[in-house]
Parts: structure tokens; sequence; C-alpha cells
């Protein structure tokens, strides 16, 4: 709300958006009963369309409505979506159905830019999810003279119009013409393909100048009214910060953030950024007792001894990115965070791909190495082989001598003998 009057858009409400996205899973019912006589048939109401349909609306605090855009999962429907549509409506598709960064800064780029008017400067509204964030939006936004702001987690219900009094209604028309429509046709279901023409009849008949109107001054952003919002609708009536170690409380760690408009802190959940309780200074400082003496395990005089052990949890417990604050998302600051965040993410990707070459290196040097090993145990064993048939030859070539040599012995030996015999007969 300071941002309204530091901008001095306190009297241009033309110059004031909010968007947000809102999901069709296609399991919404309407909240109609149908009654019937007992024993008769059972009604009952049948699933819209197939698949989850992210709808993204920009609304504005003079009651215009910027064109939709609806994101389907998985591809476009492949029958003709566009019929009884505006032309200048914008479709896209993700794997999951829900909103990235791409489609928003696509968004972004083809919808708010050309149609939230050439007077500056512009604020824009919306919650904090990293989804609608990015170096290349935070620039184009800064460049066209658009500030952007979002919201503190957790209330949305509260600060964004859209949410106060404008998704209710429409989820609810939609659920009322889908089941006139069964009706009408028993057999008909409303497909993906036709839900873009139901949504821009139940916008026709909700999403009217005066209910747009409505819900800005009911979210206090126009006109900007502070007093709307209570601190009884942020915090729980009894709620008590959990003791550290006490194993019986929930495991919830706290952050207090004083308030000098309010004399009195607050206190938010580090793991989910709500406000849990506001706390006077005398409360917060006072003493906090030994879990351990509370349920009576040990004396007073030991409380300052014995002390309960961490738990576990706490100890490994890394930092959260839950935001908990609302943010200037085209202030300096968030600029630096996310090119900082960029450049670290730059790094960390160069530093994998820098291991992923190491290893791949390290590993075709063991291949290498590997192979090297085979080729010398291979040539050890073709030497081996040739050693061995260089031997064996050998053998046979002594083999055959030796032969050779005892059969001229046999020859010679049966010489020798003939010859005695010849002479044993001439001397007879």
């Amino acid at each position: 709300m300071d941002t309204v009057d530091s901008l001095g858009l306190t009297n241009k409400p033309n110059q004031i958006f909010n968007c947000d996205e809102s999901g069709f899973s296609g399991k919404e019912k309407s909240k109609e009963k149908v009654l019937t006589t007992k024993g008769s048939h059972s009604y009952q109401q049948k699933v819209m369309v197939h698949g989850h349909i992210t709808v993204h609306m920009c609304i504005a605090g003079d009651g215009h409505v910027l064109p939709s855009f609806i994101i389907f999962d998985g591809c476009l429907p492949h029958r003709n979506f566009k019929d009884g549509v505006p032309d200048n409506w914008l479709y896209g598709s993700s794997e999951s159905g829900y909103m990235d960064t791409e489609l928003f800064e696509n968004w972004f780029d083809q919808v708010f830019i050309p149609f939230c008017g050439t007077r500056r400067p512009v604020l824009l509204i919306f919650d904090n999810h990293d989804s609608h964030i990015n170096i290349d939006l935070i620039e184009k936004a800064k460049a066209s003279n658009i500030h952007i702001i979002g919201l503190p987690p957790h209330t949305t219900h509260l600060l964004q119009p859209l949410d106060v009094a404008i998704f209710g209604p429409l989820k609810e028309k939609v659920n009322q013409l889908a089941v006139t429509v069964g009706n009408l046709n028993k057999s008909a279901t409303i497909g993906k393909s036709k839900f873009p023409a139901l949504l821009n009849t139940a916008i026709d008949q909700t999403v009217t100048l005066a209910r747009v109107k409505e819900s800005f001054k009911k979210s206090g952003m126009y006109p900007v009214d502070r007093s709307i919002i209570r601190n009884s609708q942020l915090a729980p009536a009894d709620f008590n910060k959990p003791e550290k170690g006490n194993k019986e409380t929930t495991d919830v760690d706290v952050a207090i953030i004083t308030s000098n408009d309010l004399q009195e802190s607050t206190i938010l959940c580090h793991c989910c950024g709500n406000i849990l309780s506001y706390a006077t200074e005398i409360e917060l400082n006072k003493p906090t007792e030994n879990p351990l003496v509370t349920k009576n395990l040990i004396p007073k005089g030991l409380a300052d001894v014995l002390l309960p052990p961490e738990n576990p949890s706490q100890a490994k417990k890394t930092s959260s990115k839950i935001v908990t604050e609302a943010r200037v998302i085209t202030g300096d600051e968030m600029l630096q965070k996310l090119q900082y965040k960029h450049d670290e993410a730059i790094k960390l990707t160069e530093e994998k791909e820098k291991r992923k070459t190491e290893r791949a290196r390290k590993k075709e040097e063991a291949e290498v190495l590997k192979e090297a090993k085979k080729e010398e145990i291979e040539r050890k064993k073709r030497d081996r082989e040739i050693r061995d048939s260089e031997k064996k030859r050998k053998q046979r070539r002594r083999d055959r001598r030796r032969k050779k040599k005892e059969m001229c012995n046999l020859t010679n030996k049966s010489l020798l003998n003939s010859t005695s015999m010849l002479h044993v007969l001439i001397h007879l």
C-alpha cells in the first residue's frame, strides 16, 4: 500500500493491476443438490474436463479486465478451441498444465504490456511464486516503467483482489454452466476444446465492472485502506510457540519481526512463512522454562545443567527457501539477487560440466589403459605361443636326428653282423 502512495497512484485505479492463476482439474462439481424420491435412480455429476487447465487472469482497479490466458496440460487441444472466445485471448501449454516462467513472460509480453495502457507508472501485484519471476521479465518491466509487487505468503486471500471476490464466483459459475449443459444433453461432455467458450460465458456473467471494483475495495488496494485487514484475520487466537527440544510439541521454527506501528511483534513460521501470532515486548522477553522442569522430570536447580537434547531434524535443517515477506520484484535488490542466483546456477552448471568432462576423460584414460593392458597380455600370449612353437619345432628336429642316428646304428650293426657271418662261412 505504501508503494501505491509512493508511485502517485492513489487516484489512478486504471494503473493498478492484479494477476493470478486459478486451476480447473475437471473434478469440480456444482453445489446444487438433486432431490429425488426414495428408491429412484441416483444422479451423479459428471467430470467436466479431462486433465488440468490453468486460467490466468488480470484485472485493474478501475474495473476493466485484460484478456485471459489459458494453459492446457501436455499440448493444445486438437479441435478448434477458439470458437466463441475473444480473439485477443492467449493460449499455452505445459507438461503439468501449470504456469511456469516462460509462459508468464509470454503473457507479460503479449497481453499485459499491450493492454495495460500507455500511462505510466503501472503497478502489477501478484503472489510471490517464483514461476512469475526471472531476470528478463524484471528488465522488461523496468524498461516499461512497470513496478511489480509480490504479496506476502498466506495473505492472498485477504490482499489479492482476484482471490477476494473474483475466482470464487467464477468457478461456481463455470460449474453451474457445466451442470446446465449436462441437464440439456445427458450425453454431453465438456472437453478441453470447449472449455474456453464455457469460461468466456462465465466471465461475462460474473466478472463485471462493479465486482472487479469491489474486489479491489475489499482487499484495501483501491481505495487504499489499511484498516480493511485486521490482526485477528492473520493469526489464530490460541497458538503457543513450541519450546525447543520438546518432542511432544509441533516442530516449528519462528522468526520475530517487530513493528513500530502496531507496538507489537509478529511471529512468522520459517517452514511456511505464515503469521502465527502477535506478542508484546514483555511476552517476547519472558524467559523460557526448561521443558524437563515443566514435566517434573528434574528439579529447578538442575535446569541450567540438564538441557534437553537438540532435535536431530533441527540440527540438519537447511536454510528455508520459502519467501516470508512481500517483495518489490522490480527493485534493484531483487534484480541483484536473481542475477546472483543466475550466476551461481551458471557456475554450478559449469562445474557440473567440468566434473562430467573430467569423469569422461578419466573413463577414457581408464579404457585406453585397459586396452593397452589387454594388448600387452595378447602380445605376451602370442610371444609365448611363438616360443612354445619354436621349442616344439626344435624338439621335433632333435627327435628326427635321434631316430636317424638310431637307424644308422642299427644299419651298421646289421652290416657288422652280416660280415661276421660271412667270415664264419668262409672258414667253414
